[in-house]
């Protein structure tokens, strides 16, 4: 449903919430609107028997400001209090292109309380 999305000048619109049953078999790029001063938390759940998938935040001009890189099934990037206003992006990519590949939910927030954000259930937080 957010496809075509490979690339930052495609990343789709989303907001605070959850998004299930996405795929990552190439890189994908969502976008959100935050305030300064906001904060991001974002999140991925997969089966990383089928793929290794990776998590970036980037700024409005595209520069990294969070990544989670780590192998396992879940993923978790956050950026406390962004420093301008405009859209940000979250980019959630194969490890290795042609690796494989995975379906993911993904879970937004701007926010820092895992609790808040239902993470529980999506085991962001234990």
């Amino acid at each position: 449903r957010f496809e075509p999305n490979d690339y930052r000048h495609q990343a789709r619109t989303v907001t605070e919430g959850a998004y299930a049953n996405l795929f990552g078999a190439n890189p994908d790029y969502y976008r959100i609107r935050l305030n300064a001063g906001d904060t991001l938390l974002a999140g991925i759940v997969y089966d990383s028997r089928l793929a290794d998938l990776d998590l970036a935040v980037l700024d409005p001009y595209g520069q990294l400001l969070s990544a989670s890189s780590r192998a396992g099934d879940v993923d978790l990037c956050s950026v406390q209090r962004v420093p301008l206003a405009g859209w940000y992006y979250i980019r959630v990519i194969p490890s290795l292109l042609g690796s494989g590949s995975s379906p993911y939910d993904l879970l937004i927030g701007k926010t820092m309380d895992r609790k808040k954000l239902g993470a529980r259930r999506w085991g962001l937080y234990r």
